[in-house]
């Protein structure tokens, strides 16, 4: 059960880089052009 609780949390961190990710490389390109 709470290995469940960590597998849901992860995804959820992983969800939330990409996306940090994707903004921050969008933010880079705005600087840059």
């Amino acid at each position: 059960m709470k290995s469940l609780i960590l597998l849901t949390i992860q995804r959820q961190c992983r969800l939330c880089h990409a996306k940090a990710l994707l903004e921050y490389e969008l933010h880079l390109g705005i600087n840059l052009n």
